[in-house]
């Protein structure tokens, strides 16, 4: 429903040399912002503030000496079902991006793939017991916050005169980017 709202929004205040696509392209970018902001603060809100204060399962296994209550695998091996609702919104989002991008051709074939891709990790997150639920608000949710920026150089991109006309705002969108991806996906969830 974003993008309805979006859309007409955008017929309206653009100039008429804005083709429909381009308008429509807009709107799907604009709602990928918003669906990008809110699942990033919800799963920072989640990862930062509500997983620590989950109890820690009991497990006694000896794994080689090491207790597993005494690590974090502990919490890992609970099946933290109170996380599903993120590979559940992330497989809202994937199928209507592919729905979306490819009907009105706002997406290649590679960005159909990426899509297909999350969506095969939100269906092991959200079907599988086998763990990968403790990091369901992190991958699913944080990892998005990286996705803010990039929504704002998407509409730069589709909108070159106003990347000339904010050529500040653009480099801080791609810088803002880069940063929040290194630090994001590759330094905080290789130190995990």
């Amino acid at each position: 429903r974003l993008y309805d709202v979006f859309f007409p929004s955008f017929e309206a205040n653009a100039n008429n040399s804005k083709t429909h696509t381009t308008k429509s392209r807009t709107a799907y970018r604009m709602t990928n912002l918003c669906l990008n902001t809110a699942i990033g603060l919800f799963g920072a809100y989640c990862h930062y503030w509500e997983l620590p204060t989950l109890p820690v399962p009991s497990v006694s296994q000896d794994l080689g000496g090491v207790n597993v209550t005494d690590t974090e695998v502990a919490r890992i091996v609970g099946l933290h079902d109170e996380f599903y609702l993120f590979p559940a919104i992330q497989l809202g989002i994937q199928a209507w991006s592919i729905l979306s991008g490819s009907v009105s051709k706002h997406e290649n074939a590679e960005m159909a793939l990426h899509h297909i891709g999350v969506i095969l990790a939100a269906v092991m997150g959200g079907f599988g017991t086998f763990g990968f639920r403790y990091w369901l608000p992190f991958f699913f949710g944080v990892f998005e916050v990286s996705s803010i920026p990039l929504a704002v150089m998407n509409v730069f991109g589709d909108h070159p005169d106003a990347a000339k006309k904010h050529p500040k705002l653009n480099l801080l969108a791609r810088a803002t980017f880069v940063v929040l991806f290194l630090y994001f996906r590759v330094y905080v969830w290789m130190s995990y």
